[in-house]
């Protein structure tokens, strides 16, 4: 199995080259990701999670979603997709409050902000 990310294959690397392993990862599976990367290259920078998502996207051949601004679709826009696709017959599920995965309130607050701010409006509450 090849390694997904290059943080992954770094370990892998210490892993077969050090007697017994490294960082919990026996030195006979670090030989095995090696021998499995071997001619690959991975490009530099980001984290982990960010590589594992551009290498799935790549793989299936999809492009990332951009917004007219140039930016990417917020909270709102992907809980609208869900239940369109929920009402259009997909076996998912909303996720309830406080399940992992869930957005949290501090997610629906920095939405509401963002979504403030590109309109021109204020960020804060006025009183009157």
């Amino acid at each position: 199995m090849p390694s997904k990310s290059p943080a992954q294959h770094k370990l892998m690397e210490a892993a077969a080259h050090t007697k017994g392993g490294y960082g919990g990862v026996p030195q006979k599976v670090g030989k095995e990701f090696v021998k499995a990367d071997k001619g690959h290259k991975f490009k530099g920078g980001g984290s982990s999670q960010q590589t594992a998502t551009a290498i799935s996207m790549k793989e299936h051949h999809m492009k990332p979603k951009k917004m007219a601004d140039g930016g990417h679709p917020g909270l709102y826009a992907n809980i609208n997709a869900k239940r369109e696709r929920i009402a259009n017959g997909s076996k998912e599920k909303m996720r309830k409050p406080g399940a992992p995965g869930a957005p949290s309130k501090k997610d629906f607050t920095e939405s509401a902000k963002t979504a403030k701010m590109k309109t021109g409006g204020a960020t804060k509450k006025t009183c009157w």
